[in-house]
């Protein structure tokens, strides 16, 4: 196959990247640095006022407390396990054809592969249901509110989730699983952390094509941006129809 690297030094063949100096045990630590900030900060937040947790600045702050772990995980692990880079230590690199890629990728994923996979369920799953998240989510906003809403969803989300899920835990999982079940078992743990058990094969699918595509390409770009287009599809076409 053939792979584009943006990486310095000797490559791991598997991933395109130099071969991680850390392990699941390094990335699991991170998610769960990630889950206690954010309930350490949502907790303080809801002691001082329970209606600011419900609305866009609840969301923004409860999404930065994940970035914690998101961010800083990878960003110990570089600086304490490899080259110090996060471009060389996990493909975080942008080129200016990305968008170009990433973004029809995250809107066919979006439009065309999620319903696909529902398709045989749709007797047995309602879409209302299937949409009450994304729409409660998006209803938490108005006006600089929404805007906040969209960028951390569209924009922050898309950037801290493929540093950690597939810059620092899925090298982890490639190197101790193998290509084809390291990214599979990374794309199920992503979706299950977003603890919707009816998005779950949704989730799932759009987890396997950003892996592909981090693992494709050696570096983060195109997935982030891939990202970016399956979380503002769905947020653009709540926003259309009220």
């Amino acid at each position: 196959m053939t792979r584009d690297s943006g990486a310095e030094g000797t490559l791991n063949p598997d991933i395109g990247l130099p071969t991680p100096r850390w392990g699941l045990a390094v990335a699991f630590a991170g998610y769960g640095i990630a889950i206690a900030a954010n309930i350490l900060v949502v907790s303080a937040a809801l002691s001082i006022d329970r209606t600011f947790i419900l609305g866009a600045g609840g969301l923004v702050l409860s999404s930065a407390a994940l970035w914690v772990g998101f961010v800083g995980t990878p960003c110990w692990a570089s600086r304490t396990r490899g080259s110090g880079s996060l471009r060389v230590d996990f493909g975080l690199e942008q080129r200016w054809w990305d968008a170009f890629v990433g973004l029809p990728i995250g809107a066919a994923t979006q439009l065309v592969l999620v319903p696909l996979v529902y398709l045989p369920l749709q007797s047995a799953i309602n879409e209302d249901a299937l949409s009450a998240p994304a729409r409660n989510v998006i209803s938490r906003g108005s006006g600089i509110g929404l805007v906040a809403i969209v960028l951390t969803v569209g924009v922050g989300a898309p950037i801290a989730e493929e540093l950690f899920f597939r810059g620092l835990f899925q090298t982890a999982a490639i190197r101790r699983f193998g290509r084809t079940a390291g990214v599979g078992f990374v794309a199920a743990f992503f979706a299950a952390t977003h603890l919707q058990p009816l998005l779950f094969p949704g989730l799932l699918v759009a987890g396997l094509v950003f892996g592909i595509l981090a693992y494709r390409f050696a570096r983060l770009g195109p997935a982030i941006w891939a990202h970016a287009g399956f979380n503002l599809t769905t947020a653009v076409a709540l926003i259309a129809t009220g």
